[in-house]
């Protein structure tokens, strides 16, 4: 008998320079959740990493600069994607 133990995301805490808390969660809802909106991100994320939408989307940005997400789609349909 073989078995498999699911094992527990954990965001990379370097990636070329330290990530914030912030930016890490974003990670983390991203893995758990999957592709998410703008708006998605911050309902999951709740109060337990509280950001406005600009930082939101700065945090986004740099991930994606880093090579950690991606943006699917065109607009209101567009969708933030981690990257594996």
């Amino acid at each position: 008998m073989v078995r498999f133990r699911p094992g527990r995301y954990e965001p990379p805490q370097r990636v070329g320079h330290n990530l914030s808390e912030r930016q890490q969660e974003v990670l983390r809802c991203l893995h758990a959740y999957g592709p998410q909106s703008l708006s998605e991100i911050m309902t999951s994320m709740g109060s337990s990493a509280a950001a406005t939408e600009r930082q939101l989307r700065q945090d986004l940005q740099l991930l994606k600069q880093l090579g950690l997400v991606e943006l699917d789609g065109w607009g209101r349909g567009s969708r933030w994607v981690p990257r594996r």
